[in-house]
């Protein structure tokens, strides 16, 4: 199997001498690292090298091999995640799309290829700040409030 995907990994984009796949995939983990950069609440969860790693692996078994992924959404974070980000993950999708045309690949223009399969990678690999924690500053602060009325003037 892992032959396979080297082989996948380099094969020779049409009408190009040195740019493969992974040139490809490379360009469009560039957009996903954009992604990131534009938000504090979300980071990588591992170092880059990991990332493309995983990114490579998503594609491959995703859209190439068309395997069904079994992701688990139960996390009460998916759901503010996908709420939150799915805007600019269909935009994501649809960059990658178009990169994929451009470079005469068939990746995301099957009929069923949506930005889910995007969006579940992205929540495996990247840490959501919980927006509904609350920390010991901001309770700190709601005391203070309290504590300094000036009560002379009710």
């Amino acid at each position: 199997m892992v032959k396979y995907f080297n082989e996948w990994l380099f094969t020779r984009i049409d009408y190009e001498n040195k740019y493969y796949i992974k040139d490809v995939l490379n360009e469009m983990i560039n957009h996903i690292i954009n992604f990131v950069n534009r938000y504090d609440e979300i980071k990588f969860c591992y170092d880059l090298a990991t990332v493309k790693g995983k990114f490579y692996h998503c594609i491959y078994d995703t859209y190439y091999l068309k395997n069904q992924c079994n992701f688990d959404d139960s996390d009460d974070m998916y759901e503010y995640f996908s709420l939150k980000f799915s805007e600019d993950i269909v935009d994501i999708f649809l960059e990658f799309k178009e990169i994929s045309k451009r470079n005469n690949l068939s990746l995301f223009h099957q009929r069923n290829d949506c930005s889910l399969y995007i969006q579940d990678f992205l929540f495996t690999i990247l840490s959501v700040e919980d927006p509904y924690y609350d920390t010991d500053d901001s309770i700190d602060e709601e005391n203070n409030l309290d504590i300094h009325i000036d009560e002379t003037n009710i």
